[in-house]
């Protein structure tokens, strides 16, 4: 039988000291110079908060346990749907009734029993999403889906058995720095090209986190971060980023623990936006 109540749970649990698209979204909002003393500002950036860490990152959560959804169990043929009126037994409408009802035994006595509060809270935050979009406007639709698209992509990457780790670092933090560009100024070529080299960060950390040695995609993007940096004509930011660059490569020659790279990635993150922010 289908459960009674369904509890939906708007879960904000995250460390708060870890590269995800809280930070991003505040650095790509200091990066659009979002961070006015105007109070319509903070409101816009609350939002905009609530929608990439809260409302997207529980879309998120949601999608990737349905992708890893497994199960042999079966359910007792009975009859869930009546059959149609003088069908005959190996009739193309009988046939069709057999189909359809054997998708709602599996529906009504497998999958949502085990399943039914990640669906429907996936279709919770899917409207969600898009009724916060209408909230910010046009400007938002394109980035959003496609942030559902790559979510999508990965999840069914995830449930060959593929590695979905690219499509998570791009959806964490890339899509919510551009969103908080969006969403107090233009997205400039070379925001992107630093919230690209982000996502590929924190795809280097999930990578470390999963037992690989992941040096090409923390060591390659930090580079790349301090000399765009440095082509913006802000020399001292870009050699600050390039000393905590300095100190993620001493953390990863010493074998430390993932979760103490977050907080010199998210150091970075934070003055590659004060350097995009401040006039060349």
């Amino acid at each position: 039988m289908m459960p009674g109540v369904i509890k939906l749970r708007l879960e904000i649990q995250r460390p708060w000291l870890k590269v995800g698209p809280f930070w991003a979204t505040l650095a790509g909002s200091i990066a659009a110079g979002g961070l006015s003393l105007q109070p319509r500002n903070w409101l816009l950036l609350v939002l905009v908060l609530f929608l990439t860490e809260g409302v997207m990152g529980n879309w998120w959560d949601h999608l990737l346990r349905l992708a890893g959804w497994k199960t042999s169990d079966r359910a007792e043929a009975i009859e869930m749907v009546p059959p149609p009126p003088y069908a005959l037994p190996g009739s193309l409408a009988w046939k069709l009734w057999e189909s359809l009802n054997r998708f709602a035994i599996w529906w009504m006595h497998i999958f949502w029993p085990q399943e039914g509060t990640d669906f429907l809270g996936l279709l919770v935050f899917t409207g969600l999403t898009w009724v916060l979009g209408i909230i910010l406007g046009r400007i938002a639709y394109p980035l959003i889906a496609g942030a559902q698209a790559l979510g999508i992509l990965g999840a069914m990457v995830a449930r060959r058995g593929g590695d979905y780790l690219p499509a998570k670092g791009l959806f964490a933090v890339t899509f919510p720095w551009l969103l908080g560009c969006i969403t107090f100024g233009a997205v400039t070529p070379i925001a992107f090209m630093v919230a690209l080299l982000f996502g590929l960060m924190l795809w280097g950390i999930e990578e470390r986190k999963a037992g690989k040695t992941a040096w090409l995609l923390l060591g390659t993007p930090q580079l790349a971060l301090v000399l765009l940096l440095w082509w913006a004509k802000q020399p001292l930011l870009a050699a600050m980023v390039a000393c905590i660059g300095l100190g993620l490569f001493f953390l990863l020659v010493g074998e430390r623990e993932v979760k103490r790279l977050h907080l010199p990635l998210i150091l970075s993150m934070l003055l590659s936006a004060l350097a995009l922010a401040l006039p060349g």
